[in-house]
């Protein structure tokens, strides 16, 4: 017997960076539950690598952890934007750097359990420079960091960024793209 929603999906709180969502479901053993979960739109990220082969990453801080991480830049998808159009604009806002072509390594669900969206990876090469335009509660540091010191780094665990892990595992799948 599949789940039945009871009741779809609505608002229960919101604020300018989240929503809430609550919904009621039958379980196929028949339990009734109430479920509640992030109402996210979907997001993309960009593995950027300049030509000394060196990957674009923003260190951050991150409040839900309480300390700066290395992440790849990346954002979500703002009044309907395509995500190679996001991923362009993101690179850009956040680095400075501007994507000769992009290629899609991939999509992944963030948390399924707890969270609507979805996040598209790209791959892209830089092409130039642009002024970079911070969201006023973004502050991050750009920095640039060997490929395959960066692909170490995942492996070791050094660097847990879902996003960043994702991409790099990606990246590394791909016959046609090696350094």
């Amino acid at each position: 017997m599949p789940w039945t929603i009871l009741k779809p999906a609505t608002e229960v709180w919101a604020n300018e960076w989240i929503k809430i969502l609550g919904t009621k479901v039958l379980l196929p053993t028949g339990v009734e539950a109430d479920f509640y979960m992030l109402g996210a739109p979907d997001g993309v990220a960009v593995l950027a690598i300049d030509d000394e082969n060196c990957a674009i990453l923003n260190r951050q801080f991150r409040p839900a952890l309480g300390k700066d991480i290395l992440e790849l830049p990346a954002g979500i998808v703002e009044n309907q934007e395509d995500h190679e159009e996001t991923a362009r604009r993101e690179l850009g806002e956040e680095s400075g750097f501007c994507a000769k072509e992009l290629q899609k390594l991939g999509s992944f669900y963030r948390n399924p359990a707890k969270d609507t969206g979805s996040t598209h990876v790209y791959f892209a090469r830089i092409a130039g420079s642009v002024p970079p335009r911070q969201e006023k509660y973004e502050h991050l540091e750009t920095i640039r960091m060997p490929i395959k010191e960066l692909i170490t780094r995942v492996l070791n665990n050094e660097i847990q960024d879902v996003t960043t892990v994702f991409a790099v595992l990606m990246l590394r799948a791909r016959e046609d793209m090696k350094f």
